[in-house]
């Protein structure tokens, strides 16, 4: 069996032994991204219509589908004999399923290590999750997919997906504030923050971390930057979150000396309490 690596945690990726392969057109690789997001499960044909061309698919959407199948199989396994399925891309009842394997998904070895990770916190063992944490963010590349996906079916899909990875970087920041380790999650905050443009709970969070490392100009930064978001493309205020996360670095003195401007934020703010 030849072996596959893929990479759906940032922009689409294929590698077949150790070599980078094209996973073919848009459509052809949004197929191959749906699938991939299942970890296994299998999708019946009529929701692979549905993600690939949303509410208007062609009357041809099944053969396409077919063609798209045949042509994945033989980028998975060149040597395949003409009309055999392979071992990779298996038909199942009016659908498929495909087998990735436990090591050869970046999202699938994302939510193992996270769930590690939430299993350590819920025991105490506050440090090891957090460097659990952070080797299930490494994980992540960008917006899943990079937006493959151009119907509203397949982006919603995608979002979802990109909400779970929001979730752990709350949960991760919220830890890293926690222990006086800002630094180790702003990375993450960042790229949080450039996929979630709008998302004032990772940008709350972000500006939290900032004041903690002792860069509160730019934690106020950050702040205006989504205030005018807020108000420019929704004609919103900053919710209670962001704006307690705003005063707080106002009122707060931190100092630019890394382990004491943390220790000065957390004695005036509980990261835990305020951001949801």
């Amino acid at each position: 069996m030849n072996d596959l690596q893929f990479r759906v945690l940032g922009p689409l990726r294929l590698w077949r032994d150790g070599r980078e392969i094209d996973a073919g057109p848009r459509q052809q690789r949004c197929l191959l991204l749906m699938l991939l997001i299942q970890e296994g499960r299998p999708v019946s044909t009529s929701e692979l219509v549905q993600l690939l061309w949303g509410g208007e698919p062609p009357a041809s959407a099944v053969n396409v589908i077919h063609k798209y199948v045949a042509a994945l199989r033989r980028i998975f396994e060149p040597d395949l004999p003409a009309r055999s399925s392979g071992t990779r891309l298996l038909r199942h009842g009016d659908g498929y399923r495909l087998i990735s394997g436990p090591d050869s998904l970046d999202l699938s070895a994302f939510r193992r290590t996270a769930a590690m990770a939430r299993a350590a916190l819920a025991a105490g063992r506050l440090v090891e999750a957090h460097d659990l944490f952070l080797d299930a963010l490494r994980h992540w590349h960008g917006s899943p997919g990079d937006r493959v996906g151009d119907n509203a079916t397949a982006a919603s899909a995608l979002a979802a997906l990109e909400n779970d990875l929001f979730t752990v970087v709350a949960e991760a920041a919220r830890l890293a504030l926690r222990l006086n380790r800002p630094n180790s999650m702003l990375t993450f905050l960042w790229r949080a923050v450039a996929c979630g443009a709008l998302n004032e709970q990772v940008h709350a969070l972000l500006i939290q971390s900032l004041a903690a490392a002792g860069q509160q100009a730019e934690a106020l930064a950050v702040f205006q930057t989504i205030r005018d978001r807020l108000v420019g493309e929704l004609g919103i205020d900053p919710g209670a979150d962001l704006q307690a996360a705003h005063r707080q670095v106002l009122l707060q003195s931190v100092t630019a000396a890394g382990s004491g401007g943390a220790r000065a934020w957390q004695a005036g703010h509980d990261p835990a309490v305020g951001v949801s």
